[in-house]
């Protein structure tokens, strides 16, 4: 279930415990998915295929998938409620580590997206029938940040963006990111909502 969602579109969450964050691609090839989280202090938690594997229980990352089936995926499930205090900012990062060039190379076979689950998950091997919020990768780039989950405000924020070619992304790159992003948050009325339209 594939939508038209362009780059820059924000979504806000339903209500459930977990958000599973994650990139889906056709093709025996490797994908790593890592996510940055960022607090209101600009401290910068990084969790993923060559970090963490875990924050307690409030961002689990599937573990590595380095492309055994037809179908392949890597997933982050976050549990908003559980984030530690301060948390801002989970920023959602991908590098092909052997495939195509680039995310475009993949013709239509590489997705972002997220979903709703009941609980967190590791070690999964992930083979989803349907995925849902499916979004085809289109950046230009080896490395790319897929998707901004804003923890205040519960929004998703549709990136694709092309990140470089660093071959370990760190602290600086999660700040550069939070930087740019902080340009599309306006609060206009006073009233402290957070109007992303602009």
């Amino acid at each position: 279930s594939l939508d038209g969602t362009v780059n820059g579109t924000t979504e806000t969450l339903p209500d459930g415990k977990v958000v599973r964050m994650y990139v889906h691609w056709e093709d025996r090839t490797d994908i790593d998915l890592s996510a940055f989280l960022i607090t209101d202090e600009n401290s910068v938690i990084k969790v993923g295929w060559n970090s963490l594997p875990h924050v307690g229980n409030s961002v689990i990352y599937s573990g590595d998938n380095t492309g055994y089936a037809d179908k392949n995926a890597e997933y982050m499930d976050i549990a908003i409620d559980e984030l530690p205090k301060g948390v801002e900012w989970v920023i959602n990062e991908a590098r092909i580590y052997s495939g195509p060039r680039t995310f475009a190379g993949y013709n239509d076979k590489a997705r972002m997206g997220w979903m709703m689950r009941e609980f967190p998950e590791a070690n999964e091997h992930w083979l989803p029938e349907t995925v849902s919020h499916a979004v085809v990768l289109t950046a230009e780039s080896r490395i790319a940040y897929l998707m901004a989950l804003h923890v205040p405000t519960r929004q998703v924020i549709y990136l694709d963006l092309a990140m470089g070619d660093n071959m370990v992304s760190g602290a600086e790159d999660a700040l550069r990111m939070r930087t740019y992003l902080n340009q599309f948050i306006v609060s206009d009325d006073g009233s402290g909502e957070i109007n992303w339209k602009k």
